[in-house]
């Protein structure tokens, strides 16, 4: 998540547009497209049983490919993989977490951890 923030951060949102995607992603400046991918990257993670043909039919809607899907499920299931590993083995962040603002970081009074 460190990584993946830290490049949003650069040149892209700033910290209150990206707690903003990351709590509240239906109200934020994303465009159509980018929210559905997350709605469905959300639930690769969270609902993988929830996924329905629907849930891919409003991906290709938002002029995605079958190999743009692929790719996506294939980021969040491997995502998700290696976070679990991460939080098995008790990986703590390096210090570059220390670096981010406050308000993204939760154990400095920010947003809940994802």
């Amino acid at each position: 998540m460190l990584a993946h923030g830290s490049v949003l951060l650069q040149g892209h949102y700033n910290a209150r547009e990206l707690q903003s995607i990351v709590d509240t992603p239906e109200d934020s400046s994303l465009n159509e497209a980018d929210k559905a991918i997350m709605r469905f990257a959300g639930k690769v993670v969270r609902e993988l049983t929830s996924i329905t043909a629907g849930d891919v039919d409003e991906l290709r809607k938002q002029g995605l490919s079958n190999e743009d899907i692929f790719d996506i499920a294939s980021a969040a299931a491997v995502r998700c993989f290696f976070s679990k590993t991460l939080d098995a083995l008790g990986v703590q962040p390096d210090s570059a977490y220390n670096e981010l603002e406050s308000d993204l970081r939760p154990d400095a009074g920010g947003g809940p951890p994802h």
